[in-house]
């Protein structure tokens, strides 16, 4: 007689972990995968590129009155932008993935984060390069609770 399941994941079956996946298993677990590798890389991009950015968008005298010096407050400002954009995405996004359909949702977020990430580079003021930084966060939120979410129901 055969068992209707497979064996219990804390009975050892002489396979690794990653032998154990099924097929539609493994391909959520890298899908996941590759969303959180673009995501990180997404918010590396920022640290390569918050000097010049910053000196592009920040480099009139009134706006260094305004903030005071550019090499501290306002990629400070801008990062600070980029994590509350986070927390409510990842709050927002995970709602509505409950609501929608995770998979769904983690692929809205992706396209949402990479197509503010591009926006991010036209900008020409730092009012609107914040609004882009705050929507990448809310794409990048919304990854990091989605993708977990999916792999621990698949």
């Amino acid at each position: 007689m055969s068992q209707p399941y497979p064996s219990h994941p804390s009975v050892p079956t002489g396979k690794s972990w990653w032998g154990q996946l099924g097929p539609y298993q493994r391909l959520v677990f890298i899908v996941a995968t590759l969303a959180w590798l673009f995501d990180c890389l997404d918010q590396q991009l920022f640290n390569l590129a918050r000097s010049p950015a910053m000196n592009s968008l920040l480099g009139t005298n009134q706006t260094i009155k305004l903030f005071g010096s550019i090499s501290t407050t306002a990629p400070t400002l801008a990062t600070s932008i980029f994590i509350l954009g986070w927390a409510t995405g990842g709050m927002i996004f995970g709602s509505l993935g409950d609501r929608f359909g995770r998979a769904k949702m983690l692929s809205t977020c992706v396209l949402l984060y990479s197509i503010a990430t591009g926006l991010s580079a036209l900008s020409t003021s730092f009012l609107d390069f914040s609004v882009y930084r705050f929507v990448t966060g809310l794409g990048v939120g919304g990854v990091f609770g989605l993708a977990v979410a999916l792999v621990a129901d698949t």
